[in-house]
């Protein structure tokens, strides 16, 4: 009968994967963030500006060629989905909530509450003329 011997070789083989795969988790760990924030974790205002600009900037011209109230909702809610996609640098995030919060309330004036859409257009208004760089 043959006797095995006891070593620790497998505890060895345990502990360098382990240490591997940390090593690798902190290698790779802020290329994964980024990739989870599309590609680019952090933007800077030039870049998010250009950025809210571009998803705004035909928002008048669009809803003044569209026919219906339908349309116009439409219009509003694509671009609405346009800005929730953008990332936003924390500056920023107070802005970009009012944009959102104010094309959510003109959607809902374009369904037939008069008074939700005064308040919106009025609102976003007041928004350009705060930010000029929004259209």
């Amino acid at each position: 009968m043959m006797s095995h011997h006891r070593t620790l070789f497998p505890l060895l083989v345990v502990a360098l994967t382990l240490a591997l795969g940390t090593m690798i988790f902190f290698s790779f760990r802020e290329r994964f963030e980024s990739t989870l924030n599309n590609g680019n974790g952090h933007i800077d205002a030039v870049e998010y500006e250009a950025n809210a600009h571009a998803a705004l900037k035909d928002l008048r011209v669009h809803l003044a060629a569209a026919p219906s109230d339908t349309d116009r909702a439409a219009i509003l809610q694509q671009t609405q989905q346009a800005l929730l996609l953008l990332i936003v640098p924390s500056d920023y995030k107070d802005v970009h909530l009012e944009m959102v919060m104010t094309l959510a309330q003109w959607i809902a004036g374009e369904a037939g509450d008069a008074e939700k859409l005064s308040t919106a257009q009025t609102h976003w208004e007041a928004l350009i003329a705060q930010y000029p760089w929004i259209e």
